[in-house]
């Protein structure tokens, strides 16, 4: 790779790992930001029927606790994925019923598949970046080489 191309994929690798970073632990902004998805989520129509404000703000909390090391963009594509029942399955292998509220271990668990997507990334990046330049050599360069490994495996075989 080029110095250029270098540069690129670590200014990519330093956005993917800030990404990861926007967790509502790291700071108020991740936690205001985290808690209004929460808060969609709570508020949504569910089977189990809508709560009231007291019970709201329980549960925000109890959200929050769970979710305090999860980016929020990892929590909105869990929330969203679950209003599409789109999810995917629980840890007994059956699908998530999406027409119920999902709880704070659920919603953790469906965002985990993204932000481990994203860490994978970071990680082969990382590896890409450590990849030993390609050297390249002339045709006169090949042959000197040549000929000295020829002279020196002379002197072994004379040995």
């Amino acid at each position: 790779m080029t110095q250029e191309q270098r540069d690129v994929i670590e200014r990519f690798v330093s956005d993917l790992e800030a990404l990861c970073k926007q967790t509502p632990a790291e700071g108020e902004t991740w936690e205001r930001a985290t808690l209004i998805k929460i808060a969609e989520l709570l508020m949504y129509p569910f089977r189990n029927a809508r709560l009231s404000a007291m019970e709201a703000e329980i549960a925000g909390k109890q959200y929050l606790v769970t979710l305090k090391d999860t980016p929020t963009w990892a929590v909105e594509v869990a929330i969203e994925k679950w209003f599409s029942g789109s999810c995917g399955n629980n840890d007994q292998g059956q699908p998530y019923d999406c027409e119920w509220r999902p709880g704070p271990a659920a919603i953790r668990n469906i965002a985990l598949n993204p932000q481990c997507s994203l860490l994978g990334q970071v990680r082969t990046l990382r590896r890409l970046l450590t990849a030993e330049p390609l050297i390249e050599y002339s045709e006169e360069q090949r042959q000197r080489m040549r000929a000295r490994v020829a002279e020196l495996m002379k002197g072994l075989v004379r040995s």
